[in-house]
């Protein structure tokens, strides 16, 4: 198998992105947020680089921002890319559920096939009773893949140290990656918070580059309570109960 390589040529107004010496069509502006990308490698980006560097001609709202890249999503060009990888036939990949979470996980799951699914990726979805997915998947017993949300963090190391350190119950992705190990337990060691948060970035930066979770759209919870309902308060959790024990019933 031929591999890929890809590499941008030039400045504007006459510049080219090129995988495999063939030209890949970009609008302008998704051109400049590559440059800039490739020119900062192995940096964290903050949203106003972007702003400024990209942007800088004209304003724009936060939410068009997002619509404006999302309409640069290219299922056809995935679907090259997986045939020039040897999947010429496209991919199809078993991936085990439990669809007892609620409606919204239901319906989101089988969206997120409908896209894959014109990108070239056929999820073939196994919904498995709750035994079998609390004891099997949830714990990264699967075959091939697995969805399902991640259990509530209320702080950085135990959402790190959980998903990507080597051997640990929450690390359902099986990631084994000694240099993440030695980052992991660099920053639990470090005094200087603003030390800590360089390690912590570069953490976030590898665990990216290595792809060794897919993270998808969380489902949208919506809730409504009577005026009479005090002190209550939606929270991202599936402790229903919790969030009740503070609750109480006005009686005017």
């Amino acid at each position: 198998m031929k591999n890929a390589t890809s590499r941008i040529v030039g400045r504007k107004p006459s510049s080219n992105v090129l995988h495999n010496d063939r030209p890949v069509p970009l609008p302008p502006k998704a051109f400049e947020t590559l440059l800039l990308l490739v020119e900062n490698q192995g940096h964290l980006l903050e949203k106003d680089a972007f702003l400024k560097r990209v942007w800088a001609d004209s304003f724009v709202e936060e939410v068009a921002l997002a619509q404006k890249y999302r309409e640069t999503h290219d299922p056809a060009m995935a679907r090259t890319l997986l045939a020039e990888a040897g999947f010429l036939a496209g991919l199809k990949v078993k991936c085990t559920s439990w669809p007892g979470y609620g409606p919204e996980y239901v319906d989101d799951l089988e969206r997120l096939a409908g896209h894959l699914q014109r990108a070239g990726v056929e999820l073939q979805i196994v919904n498995e009773d709750y035994g079998q997915y609390i004891r099997g998947s949830f714990l990264g017993r699967f075959d091939e893949a697995t969805w399902g949300p991640s259990s509530i963090f209320t702080d950085v190391d135990g959402y790190l140290s959980g998903s990507f350190r080597t051997g640990q119950a929450g690390n359902r992705s099986h990631v084994a990656d000694p240099q993440l190990d030695a980052m992991l337990e660099a920053q639990r060691r470090v005094g200087s918070m603003s030390s800590r948060k360089r390690i912590v970035d570069e953490i976030q930066r590898r665990a990216a580059a290595q792809v060794y979770y897919v993270y998808t759209p969380y489902a949208r919870n919506v809730s409504s309570w009577a005026l009479r309902v005090r002190n209550y308060g939606p929270k991202n959790s599936f402790d229903r109960g919790a969030q009740l024990e503070v609750v109480w019933l006005d009686p005017a």
